[in-house]
C-alpha cells in the first residue's frame, strides 16, 4: 500500500459511515484524539465538517425567517397582534445574536440570510393569514436594523426587552 493511500476497510477499526453514523462519529473523534490520522475516513469527515457549517447557516436563516414572518403578521394583521408574536420575535433575535457571536463570519452574509429567509416568508404569511402571497412585497420590506431592533409592543409606553 502506498504511503498516501487510505487505509483498507480491513485496517479500519470503526463502523462504516453509512451503517451506524453515531458509532462512526464517535470512532472518528477517538481517532482524532489519539492522533491516528492515517486511519481516519477523510472523505466522509470532510463532507460532515462542511455539513456542520451549512447547518449553522440554515439555523441562522431560520431564525431570521421567523422574525420576518412574525413582523409581517404583526404589520399586516394589527387586530391580531399579541404577546406570542412579540415573544417569538424577541426569542429569535436572541438566537440570531447567539449565532452571530458563535459564527462572526455570518455578519458578512446578512443580506444573503435575509434574501434566503424572505424567499419562503410570503407563502408562510399566506398560510397563516388571509393575505395572498402575491400582495406582499417581492423583497424583504425590513432592514437588518428593523429585523433586529424594531419594537413590537402593544403598549408603546412600556418597552419590551430585546
Amino acid at each position: 500500500m502506498a504511503e498516501h493511500d487510505p487505509p483498507s476497510p480491513a485496517r479500519r477499526n470503526y463502523p462504516a459511515y453509512d451503517e451506524d453514523f453515531a458509532a462512526w462519529v464517535q470512532s472518528q473523534a477517538a481517532l482524532l484524539r489519539a492522533h491516528r490520522f492515517d486511519e481516519l475516513d477523510i472523505a466522509n469527515l470532510v463532507e460532515e465538517v462542511e455539513s456542520v457549517g451549512r447547518s449553522e447557516f440554515r439555523a441562522f436563516v431560520s431564525a431570521v425567517e421567523l422574525i420576518i414572518l412574525h413582523m409581517m403578521k404583526w404589520d399586516y394583521q394589527p387586530e391580531r397582534q399579541g404577546r406570542s408574536w412579540r415573544v417569538t420575535i424577541v426569542t429569535q433575535r436572541r438566537m440570531v445574536n447567539r449565532l452571530l457571536k458563535e459564527n462572526p463570519s455570518f455578519k458578512a452574509r446578512i443580506a444573503e440570510a435575509i434574501d434566503d429567509a424572505y424567499f419562503v416568508v410570503p407563502a408562510l404569511v399566506e398560510q397563516a393569514t388571509t393575505i395572498p402571497a402575491h400582495r406582499l412585497p417581492e423583497s424583504c420590506p425590513y432592514s437588518w436594523d428593523d429585523i433586529m431592533t424594531r419594537l413590537h409592543d402593544l403598549d408603546p409606553d412600556r418597552p419590551w426587552p430585546n
